[in-house]
């Protein structure tokens, strides 16, 4: 593990759970994997405190650990999660996010699971100050009867059926998984511990030595791994139906959708089981926003909110898990039909007149849009040709007209046009570059469309690539860089040639280029006795070690923010101690003093900076390390 890298994760465990906990921590980071003893005897805290500070971090999924025999002994070993760690970072846009998604009721439910790390749904609800089982009424003492609600007078969130209905929503939206063992182990003892059981399944250990076999029981084993994460795949993993309580059948709802109304299982949560936040399903949802973002600087706003709400279709059916190499998408890719996204739009997003076309040209085939676009003269009566989906055949029999065909309502000519005009907006997603979107040929309603998010997340990757070492060292180093990753490996003659420009006006950019980690040499001797004057020199381009470099600079521009804000913070720690007291806050005004404003007012300023260039290198990291 990079030294940055362990540096930032000791600043964010002692800022958030204090100094002990960042020994503990620290030690893991720098030694590896260790157990109760070698802990005890490195950071030299009593092996009392060290269990109860593992407790902690255990509970956080901070730290992992693993029970194997070894000598006949149950030895226990203790490994660092930094990847978990670094997440500390995103607790207030996970927050965030739930609140505009779920409301605040939501926010508050996924808040308490973030500080809990993992808890029990029972133990959960039973925290907010409620019981699981139902509270009998009071009774005023004039004998009139009142609900409990009313007589604690306490908010609606404080029901247990309204938390439940919460923490439902939030299962089945993925944010909130079931905690099964294997995440408290790590993934490596998880794999040799599957790898053993399987080889012991073989015909012996003679057979399992043959190469047949061999391959046989990696892909057993590749097989039970994926079928770890492949439970969260169902959207009702970890609930259970909910039953009636006269005759114990399956209660169902009436969900009405476009077509007709159909019945849906009601579903409620089993007390028994333990959750925890699902961090890959924020972190998709982050690089969704951030792929909005671009499809807005190259389209415009309006497209833009047309694709996140085709990226947040795609959410929905798709959960993701996190490795070392990035985020993994589980489940097949899947296809969103221009119906769905329709249902869902919003109304007053004006997809008309964010379609600027162009003059007409004078053969009248061709019509030119103020974006590049180029639509025929019969596109849109080809719009709906691929599909198989009728809209006027949607329309009840009492639209019919007297001479027996549809005459479609104002209703159904609006939803028309819209699905008309979303389709365009997507058609521009679609003829970009970059392609956003991919559309799908079948018969889903007025077209089909996939985003193939690893693709864009790799041209997101060189995109901001290019932006860093043209801020760093100019544009002749970004125009090198581009040559040499798109030729290959080449010497400083020929790279000279094909950029135009003479080897003593790049010699230095290469040397930097190479100092710094985003260019690599290659040397091929001539002869035997690799004598530098004859020896080629090539410069090559790898995108594994150049992402590396970068994310151990921006790790240690994390930390020295992070270390900013406490020294900072630690020069005006009176003033923020003052301001901090009950009976100061909202009395500012009245109560400090003019200077003692000035300088409150400074440090505000000063923490909003650093914290806004914490999430700008934060954002770096995750498009470089996660997506």
């Amino acid at each position: 593990m990079q030294q940055n890298a362990a540096e930032l994760c000791t600043i964010l465990v002692r800022d958030t759970y204090g100094e002990l906990s960042s020994r503990v921590v620290a030690a893991l980071l720098e030694y590896g994997r260790s157990t109760l003893y070698t802990i005890v005897r490195r950071v030299k805290i009593p092996e009392r405190v060290v269990k109860q500070t593992l407790v902690v971090l255990i509970q956080q999924h901070l730290v992992l650990h693993y029970t194997n025999e070894d000598g006949g002994r149950d030895a226990t070993h203790y490994e660092c999660n930094w990847l978990q760690i670094y997440e500390l970072l995103h607790s207030g846009r996970m927050v965030r996010t739930i609140e505009e998604r779920f409301g605040s009721e939501a926010a508050s439910v996924i808040s308490n699971f973030l500080l809990l790390g993992h808890a029990r749904v029972s133990d959960f609800i039973t925290a907010y100050g409620i019981s699981t089982k139902p509270k009998p009424n009071a009774v005023l003492p004039n004998g009139t009867a009142i609900s409990a609600s009313e007589a604690t007078g306490t908010a609606p969130i404080t029901s247990a059926a309204q938390i439940s209905k919460h923490i439902i929503t939030l299962m089945q939206a993925k944010f909130l998984v079931p905690v099964q063992v294997h995440h408290m182990h790590p993934s490596v003892d998880t794999e040799n511990a599957i790898r053993q059981r399987v080889t012991a399944e073989q015909a012996g250990s003679a057979a399992a030595l043959q190469a047949k076999t061999k391959k046989a029981i990696d892909e057993k084993v590749a097989e039970k791994m994926e079928a770890l994460s492949s439970d969260l795949d169902n959207k009702n993993f970890g609930l259970k139906r909910k039953s009636d309580q006269q005759d114990g059948r399956a209660r169902k709802r009436t969900k009405f959708s476009a077509a007709q109304p159909i019945e849906e299982e009601e579903w409620e949560i089993d007390g028994s089981i333990v959750l925890r936040v699902n961090n890959a399903k924020f972190l998709a949802i982050f690089r969704n926003e951030e792929l909005v973002r671009w499809a807005e600087s190259r389209i415009g706003k309006t497209t833009s909110l047309v694709y996140a709400e085709l990226l947040k279709h795609l959410e929905k059916n798709v959960v993701g898990h996190r490795t070392e190499k990035g985020l993994v998408d589980g489940g097949k890719k899947t296809v969103v039909s221009t119906l769905d996204i329709g249902n869902t739009l919003k109304k007053d997003i004006d997809l008309v007149n964010s379609i600027a076309a162009g003059p007409a040209m004078t053969n009248g085939h061709k019509r030119s849009m103020t974006n590049g676009h180029l639509f025929t003269a019969n596109d849109e009566e080809s719009e709906g040709d691929s599909d198989d989906y009728d809209l006027d055949a949607d329309i009840d029999g009492d639209d019919m007209g007297m001479n027996g065909t549809h005459e479609l309502s104002s209703a159904a000519q609006e939803k028309k046009e819209q699905l008309q005009n979303i389709r365009k907006h997507l058609m521009l997603l679609a003829d970009d570059p970059n392609q956003f979107v991919t559309k799908q040929e079948g018969s889903m309603q007025y077209g089909g469309w996939t985003v193939d998010t690893q693709k864009l997340c790799e041209a997101l990757r060189i995109r901001e690539l290019e932006q860093i070492v043209e801020e760093r060292f100019g544009g002749i180093a970004t125009r090198l860089v581009r040559i040499i990753k798109d030729k290959g490996k080449m010497d400083e003659k020929g790279l000279a040639d094909t950029a135009l420009l003479r080897q003593k006006d790049i010699r230095a950019h290469l040397g930097v280029l190479h100092e710094r980690g985003f260019l690599h040499i290659q040397e091929v001797p001539k002869t035997a006795e690799r004598l530098p004057a004859r020896t080629f020199y090539f410069f090559y381009f790898d995108e594994k070690m150049s992402k590396m470099a970068m994310l151990n600079d921006f790790y240690k521009a994390m930390s020295r923010i992070l270390q900013r804000i406490d020294h900072e913070r630690s020069l005006n720690s009176m003033l923020l101690s003052k301001a901090d007291r009950t009976d100061v806050k909202g009395h500012e005004e009245e109560l400090l003093t003019k200077k003692e404003l000035t300088d409150l007012a400074k440090w505000k300023r000063s923490e909003e900076k650093l914290l806004a260039q914490l999430m700008r290198v934060d954002r770096q990291v995750m498009m470089f390390r996660d997506w």
